[in-house]
This record gives C-alpha cells, sequence and structure tokens, in this order.
C-alpha cells in the first residue's frame, strides 16, 4: 500500500538534505517504577496499525515522493533495551531512517526507575502531532496492562494535508494574503550564534530544567504583565542574543517563531499525525536602557501586529500553490535556491499533558521533547513544559566548544526571566 506524500513531508526531507536539520523529533520520559517490556512492544505494534504510516519507507522517483507500507515484526527494527545509561544517552540523538524505516524508534532505559526515549520522524507530523503519538502509545499500553488481547478499536489514518488549514480560507482572502507586502513568509537575518569552525562535530541536546516554584513565579509575571508565556521567553532571548553579538544601539534582530495552525480548526481533535506547523519571524531593535517588561511589551506588539495579519497562512499558502503547479523536480530546485530558513529561532512545544501519560500504573515523573537538531549557523531555542516545570533544550551539531557556548546561552536565558 502507497501513502501519498504532503507537502510538509518533502520540506522536512529536504531539511537534511540541504543541511539545516536533521529532520527528527525526541520525547524523554522519566518513570517512578518500570514499564513491562513486553507490553511496551505490544503498544507499539498496536500503534503501527493505527498509524499505518509509521511502518513504513519513504521513496522518491524524478516525478514524485510516496510512502510505501512495509511490516516490522522483529522488535530489533524499532526498540532497544538497554541497561547502560551511556547507550540511553547516546540513542536520545540518534535518528530514523527515512528510506528504511520504521519512522519511530524507541529505547528502553531498563532500571527500577525507567527512561523512555522516542524518536519520530519529523516527515510524519510536528510537536503537535508527536504529542498526539505518545499520549495513543500511553493509552494503548494501559489497556494492553488490563487486556493482553486488547483489539484495536480506533485509527488516526485521516487526511495529512495542509488543506486542513487552507480549505477553510475563502479565495479572495487567499489572494489578499499572498499580494501583502506586510505579511512575511521568508526571511532570515544575517546575525548568527556564535559557533565554532571545527569540522569535528557531533549531534548533542543541551536542557535546562526550570524548578516549579520559578516556573510558577514566571507564569505569575506573564498574568500581573498580561504577556504570554511565549513573549517573555522570546524577550529573554533577545536580551541575550543582544549582548552575545554586541549590538548598537538601533540595530535589529529577527527570530522566527513557530506557529500551530490547528489556532485556525474550529476542532483540533485530528484524526492523524501530520505538520500543521507554520513560522513567522519577529523582529525587534536593541535598546541600551530597556529590561524585561520593557523588551517583552516590545515583542507582544511585534507578535500582536502579526496575529492580526494572518499568523503564518502566507507560508502555507505558497507551499499549497508550489506543490500543486509544480513538478517534485522543480520544486526541490527552487527550495534549494530560494527558501531563506530562518537562523535564530524558538519554538514552544506547548504543555505536555500528565494526565494523559498514563502507562498503566507507572507514573511519569518529568517529560520533554525537542525537535530537530540544527546545522551551523541554524540555531533555536525549544520550550516544553510538564508538570508545572518547563524545559529549555537547544540541539546542535557541534563541538565541546558549542556545547559550552550553549551551556552559558541557557543560563542567561534563565538569569533574564523573572
Amino acid at each position: 500500500m502507497r501513502f501519498k506524500s504532503e507537502a510538509f513531508d518533502v520540506f522536512q526531507f529536504l531539511s537534511e538534505e540541504y543541511k539545516y536539520n536533521d529532520h527528527q523529533l525526541h520525547c524523554v520520559l522519566q518513570f517512578k517504577g518500570k514499564l513491562e517490556e513486553r507490553t511496551l512492544e505490544r503498544a507499539i505494534n498496536l500503534s503501527f496499525k493505527a498509524i499505518p504510516i509509521l511502518s513504513s519507507k519513504y521513496a522518491e522517483s524524478t516525478k514524485m515522493s510516496y510512502w510505501e507500507s512495509w511490516h516490522f515484526e522483529n522488535a530489533n527494527n524499532y526498540l532497544m533495551v538497554t541497561k547502560d545509561k551511556s547507550s540511553f544517552d547516546d540513542f536520545i540523538v540518534l535518528r530514523t531512517d527515512e528510506f528504511k524505516g520504521p519512522q519511530v524508534k524507541f529505547c528502553l532505559y531498563a532500571e527500577d526507575n525507567c527512561m523512555l526515549a522516542v524518536l519520530m520522524n519529523h516527515m510524519i507530523c510536528d510537536a503537535a502531532g508527536f504529542k498526539q503519538y505518545i499520549y495513543l502509545l500511553s493509552d494503548l499500553y494501559s489497556k494492553l496492562s488490563k487486556d493482553i488481547d486488547y483489539v484495536l478499536d480506533k485509527k488516526l489514518n485521516g487526511t495529512r494535508s495542509i488543506n486542513r488549514i487552507t480549505d477553510n480560507i475563502s479565495n479572495f482572502t487567499k489572494m489578499k494574503i499572498l499580494t501583502s507586502r506586510k505579511i512575511v513568509s521568508n526571511k532570515t537575518g544575517h546575525l548568527k550564534f556564535p559557533l565554532s569552525y571545527s569540522t569535528d562535530k557531533k549531534p548533542f541536546i543541551k536542557k535546562y530544567v526550570i524548578s516549579k516554584d520559578r516556573f510558577i513565579k514566571i507564569k505569575e509575571y506573564c498574568q500581573k504583565n498580561n504577556f504570554t508565556i511565549n513573549d517573555v521567553f522570546l524577550a529573554a532571548y533577545y536580551r541575550v542574543m543582544f549582548n552575545r553579538l554586541k549590538l548598537k544601539p538601533k540595530d535589529n534582530l529577527n527570530i522566527a517563531i513557530m506557529i500551530d495552525m490547528r489556532r485556525h480548526l474550529k476542532n483540533r481533535n485530528i484524526d492523524s499525525l501530520c505538520n500543521l506547523a507554520s513560522s513567522v519571524v519577529t523582529g525587534i531593535e536593541y535598546c541600551e536602557k530597556d529590561d524585561l517588561f520593557q523588551t517583552a511589551s516590545k515583542v507582544k506588539n511585534d507578535v500582536d501586529l502579526k496575529k492580526d495579519s494572518h499568523l503564518g497562512i502566507k507560508g502555507f499558502l505558497e507551499i499549497e500553490l508550489a506543490f500543486k503547479f509544480l513538478s517534485y523536480k522543480t520544486i526541490k530546485k527552487i527550495l534549494k535556491k530560494h527558501f531563506n530558513n530562518p537562523v535564530l529561532g524558538m519554538t514552544n512545544i506547548g504543555v505536555i499533558d500528565k494526565s494523559k501519560l498514563k502507562f498503566s500504573h507507572t507514573e511519569v515523573e518529568q517529560a520533554f521533547m525537542c525537535g530537530s537538531i540544527k546545522y551551523a549557523p541554524y540555531f533555536q531555542l525549544a520550550l516544553s513544559s510538564f508538570d508545572n516545570t518547563i524545559t529549555l533544550t537547544v540541539n546542535l551539531f557541534g563541538d565541546m566548544n558549542d556545547q559550552l557556548a550553549v551551556n552559558d546561552f541557557l543560563q542567561q536565558i534563565v538569569d533574564e526571566l523573572p
């Protein structure tokens, strides 16, 4: 069986080919207690039946690309079990192979308080879809713990097309958005995070977990000043970069943020895993006298103005047109030559809902998610929250000097926060 390759599948695939990022999503769950290996294996197998594209292989021809179903009956193809922490840590920065499949892989650290790492091919879905999958896996594990012969009662096999978003927009509005010069969907700044020039670079993920007490204070600050969490963390990001790049007064800096386009849907319970994320480029001027409140106010004003301008929609419409009228070969050439990936970015994956992570009686103590590992000069800060803590992550291909620089960067972000 073949599955249609959607626009963002191709876009994510080319992200690796053109050395923007490795198009992988990462999740790590830490438990109080043990998971039962055989039950986890059965839950994964059932998830492949619920979402058939996960057990498929990606294929390319000169005219098109597509997914081809495959059967992975041997658990060694998708589940690694280890009691060696270093092997578990090494797994977290690995990647799936879209041409061999499957499109999701797991590593279980099988100690008394076990851990589970999940890698998902970003071609399959965005971060919101990845959360949807983790919740499904949790649910299947819980049901199999009660009844080992549980039979799947639903599938997530609906359309994965961005038409879910664009079909809700009138042709008149589409034309207005596409012809507007005020709405920028493809823009990058020239300023870069300082990284080494070493050729000996390896993938790494650096994280900083902000405690419950501190995160509650940050949320209280947001509520008091009518800021979102995004506003404040993006403001802190700007302030750190102003300093690290030694900008002069009135110099402008751009940072792209990811937007979940499900915001445009009346019903966000989607019956498929898909990519429905877009980006918008924010920009503010450096002012030496500004404090965090003033920087956050400027960030909020900039983002609010863009929200009034159909935030993130233009990029979707441009991609829709390209894939409707151009060949696969032509699209690859255009993206390679003309698409300007933002050099600096931030993504807020949002809340990982603890109430939806019920692996039977084994409690999830901590969890975080992050996106793709970037190739220099691209740099992204990711946020994900769980149980009133928030985890900051930066993923890069770099050397030890880059790792030290990222650790310092994360600490500076935290120091800027309320």
